[in-house]
């Protein structure tokens, strides 16, 4: 039996977040403003010669023994306390205690819909309704943040030694919409053939589930959704979502995840 990986925390070792505007970070600092703990990157690529590095390492030493002294992981620790410590043996689990990594990435905002309670931050489709407001807007402090379409490099995962790849232990991909995201549907497909094994995690809207996605999803032995739906009556679904999409075609969609995650280990909807 492996040895238990005493590390106080795998952030910066073993879990990292990759952003669509190229910036990697450790996996709780988007929930707390620390700027010290996001690296903007010039290539998608460079994530990987980032967390090698010597003085990335140096930088997350401490993680070995406690917490960070900037209380960035107050986050982490006020969860654990509320739930009996799950919060780090969650990561604990997705990473085998160490000994795989867990990668999560948001490819781009690129998004299929324009949600009610969204913004450009991830869905393209408010880019120019947020423009139009600040055009009518003459106030700075009234005007709303505009996000331009940022997505990851293309390709990038093909520049990183595939042995990395095949030490990946958990993969969670959003955006945006990842399933409206070529690159993020060719990333899928790179990992099928070469790290079937690894969990595979998707925050969807489940508008675009197709039979060749399905295919794609069929070859993982460890696989789950997140679908982001928040109404189950049509009307008010597309007063939410809008009106691309009816509920009825989210149901279907649902139950066919259904069908391919029920006979994965661990799969979950």
């Amino acid at each position: 039996m492996k040895k238990m990986n005493k590390r106080f925390c795998q952030a910066g070792s073993s879990h990292i977040w990759l952003r669509q505007n190229n910036e990697a970070q450790l996996c709780c600092s988007l929930a707390h403003s620390v700027d010290d703990h996001m690296i903007k990157l010039e290539k998608t690529e460079d994530f990987f010669s980032l967390i090698t590095s010597k003085q990335w390492t140096k930088k997350y030493r401490q993680l070995k023994k406690g917490p960070l002294s900037d209380g960035l992981c107050n986050i982490c620790l006020t969860e654990d306390q509320k739930n009996n410590g799950s919060q780090r043996k969650k990561l604990k689990n997705e990473t085998l205690n160490g000994s795989k990594f867990f990668l999560k990435i948001d490819f781009s905002n690129k998004c299929n819909l324009k949600c009610t309670m969204c913004s450009s931050a991830r869905s393209t489709a408010w880019i120019k309704d947020e423009q139009k407001i600040n055009n009518l807007v003459t106030d700075p402090v009234l005007q709303v943040p505009v996000f331009p379409y940022e997505t990851l490099d293309d390709k990038w995962w093909e520049k990183i030694p595939l042995e990395w790849w095949k030490n990946l232990g958990a993969v969670e991909i959003s955006g945006g919409e990842p399933l409206y995201q070529k690159e993020a549907l060719d990333f899928i497909d790179f990992l099928s053939v070469n790290v079937p094994t690894c969990r595979l995690r998707i925050i969807t809207n489940a508008t675009l589930i197709d039979d060749k996605i399905l295919s794609i999803l069929n070859c993982f032995d460890n696989i789950g959704f997140i679908c982001s739906v928040d109404a189950w009556e049509d009307n008010i679904y597309r007063y939410v979502r809008g009106d691309n999409y009816g509920i009825d075609v989210v149901k279907e969609n649902i139950t066919e995840l259904f069908k391919m995650v029920k006979t994965k280990e661990l799969g979950r909807i």
